[in-house]
């Protein structure tokens, strides 16, 4: 039987399917530009993880790209793939309650992860899941142009 995480009514396994639609629901053009990434769900960030990304006391981690972002690559092969982590523990202590809450949690995290994969700092990730701007729930495109100098795919609405 499974069991549901943190009395949400979420499983892990519902929560994994959960970031699997949102990989899913990506159109193709943009997931051929995936390169050497896996997605994995964990259940809590660990010190380590913590600790890689500046946390401070109070900060939560939803999630978290452990890798070589496309627009730092050269001569890259032969190399473990890249992670990101999508961390349940954070998302449905905080969003369990509603469970669209954590979907629109969950998918903001995941394209969150990515843009990272594509090179994108923290400002441009947060401008882009703006409404009406970017990768948010109610927008129409992202672009991200920042891979390797060449310019990836305008996606439509996920």
């Amino acid at each position: 039987m499974a069991r549901n995480l943190y009395n949400t009514g979420v499983t892990r396994k519902e929560f994994e399917v959960l970031v699997s639609e949102v990989l899913e629901s990506m159109p193709e053009e943009f997931v051929r530009q995936l390169d050497n990434v896996g997605v994995v769900v964990e259940t809590w960030p660990n010190q380590d993880d913590l600790q890689s990304v500046g946390a401070e006391a109070g900060v939560t981690l939803y999630g978290l790209y452990r890798g070589v972002a496309k627009t730092r690559r050269a001569n890259y092969s032969g190399v473990l793939p890249d992670k990101i982590v999508i961390y349940a523990g954070p998302i449905l202590a905080h969003f369990g309650h509603n469970p669209s809450a954590v979907k629109v949690q969950v998918r903001e995290t995941v394209l969150h992860e990515i843009g990272h994969h594509f090179g994108m700092s923290e400002q441009e990730i947060h401008r882009a899941l703006e409404p009406g701007v970017g990768i948010g729930p109610t927008t129409h495109a992202w672009s991200l142009s920042r891979s390797a100098g060449k310019e990836l795919p305008r996606l439509p609405k996920l």
